[in-house]
């Protein structure tokens, strides 16, 4: 007995697989574009902790949160890039908190800059290790000085 797919069309076969094919390269493309998005946005919260702290030399509730949120953007971004949790710890620990958010802002600008850089296609350990180190540097930070 035969079934249906002794039937289909090989044309159309090919067509059904061209879709699917076409549908994970947009799906792809948007989540590499998220991924920029989130790099930006953490490269941006980074800036303004920064400038937050040389305004009032303390960090309140809610650069408190934005870091929370950096936080999230890193892990995503590490997750999108194909990495996972990194038990090293931070490469250069930073004295103080002003020192501590300078490594911040420039930590985030170098991981943006390398999510840019980075095509869709490609699993980059640099960004997944600055993602890495971003991280590190959050939970210090939180840690330290709360």
């Amino acid at each position: 007995m035969a079934d249906a797919s002794d039937y289909e069309d090989p044309k159309q076969i090919s067509g059904r697989e061209e879709m699917l094919r076409n549908v994970e390269i947009k799906r792809r493309e948007r989540a590499h574009q998220e991924n920029i998005e989130r790099a930006k946005e953490s490269a941006a919260l980074g800036a303004e902790l920064r400038q937050a702290f040389e305004r009032s030399k303390s960090l309140g509730s809610s650069e408190q949160k934005k870091l929370g949120r950096m936080e999230r953007l890193a892990r995503g971004i590490r997750e999108q890039a194909g990495g996972d949790d990194d038990k090293e710890g931070l490469k250069e620990q930073p004295d103080g908190l002003e020192a501590s958010l300078v490594q911040l802002e420039k930590l985030s600008q170098e991981l943006h800059a390398k999510v840019e850089k980075t095509p869709r296609h490609v699993v980059s350990t640099a960004v997944i290790n600055s993602a890495n180190q971003l991280l590190q540097l959050i939970r210090h930070i939180r840690a330290s000085f709360r």
